[in-house]
């Protein structure tokens, strides 16, 4: 366990993990709204409405609204997306409730469910989850795996739609897509990764641990677990994302306009 925490390796081939296929995400949801617009008629306008749906009611009443108390709206921005990266570390801090061997401890009622849960067959077409012959390791792999990879594939793709929409809203072409992204990368280039390490951290964990989940070792794969929940190097993580969430929200509440407005004058 020690060279697990002492190597930041194992963290690294989490975050890879997860760039690649939020790219992945990206690339689709780009494509994909280009298509939506260009092929089936989708109005830009509704488009884009959709993709910033979470933005506009959820966001901007609540910046609006702690504005009226003199609440910068930076802090609004960071809450909002430090609950995500929190969201995304809880997976590997929860993940010990699926040990059979602990079932009857507290609360053994969400243990019990969580082992037992049957919809958890429709994971079956998943070759990695196939290959955890132990049926009792399987929830380990939506827990650990399922669900943040879910995060960052939404966020992927969101953020595509957005990129396409604003696109074609700005005139369309290869200068309107830069100026998008002249207006997503000023914040993104923190608040991005900083999610992505979030998601790397219980993702990791399942990679680290994948060969005694493979082989069916369930006493050691949830010492394992147990272990990687108390390594300093996991809150040190969480730390160095909260502070680039911190800088993603000013930079987005304060600079990115203007940023934005700078690079579509020199691009234009």
């Amino acid at each position: 366990m020690k060279n697990l925490e002492s190597n930041p390796s194992s963290v690294l081939w989490g975050f890879k993990y997860c760039g690649v296929r939020f790219l992945i995400a990206l690339t689709t949801g780009i494509v994909g709204g280009y298509l939506a617009i260009g092929l089936l008629g989708l109005r830009p306008p509704a488009l884009f409405a959709v993709s910033t749906t979470g933005v506009r009611h959820v966001a901007i009443p609540a910046i609006e609204r702690a504005a009226t108390f003199g609440v910068d709206p930076a802090v609004i921005v960071f809450l909002a997306n430090s609950i995500a990266a929190v969201v995304f570390t809880t997976f590997l801090l929860t993940a010990t409730l699926f040990d059979p061997e602990r079932i009857d401890r507290f609360p053994s009622l969400l243990r019990r469910m969580s082992v037992k849960d049957p919809t958890i067959k429709i994971f079956s077409p998943i070759r990695t989850f196939r290959k955890i012959g132990d049926e009792r390791l399987r929830p380990l792999y939506v827990a650990l795996v399922v669900g943040p990879m879910a995060g960052v594939i939404a966020l992927g793709v969101l953020i595509g739609l957005i990129v396409a929409s604003y696109s074609e809203l700005a005139g369309g072409g290869p200068i309107s897509t830069l100026v998008t992204f002249g207006f997503l990368l000023p914040h993104g280039l923190f608040e991005i990764p900083a999610l992505l390490i979030s998601a790397a951290l219980p993702i990791s964990a399942f990679l680290a641990l994948k060969e005694d989940i493979f082989a069916g070792d369930v006493g050691k794969v949830f010492a394992g677990l147990r272990a990687r929940a108390r390594f300093r190097s996991i809150r040190n993580y969480l730390g160095l994302t909260l502070i680039m969430l911190a800088a993603a929200a000013v930079i987005e509440t304060h600079l990115t306009d203007s940023i934005g407005r700078l690079i579509e004058e020199l691009l234009r």
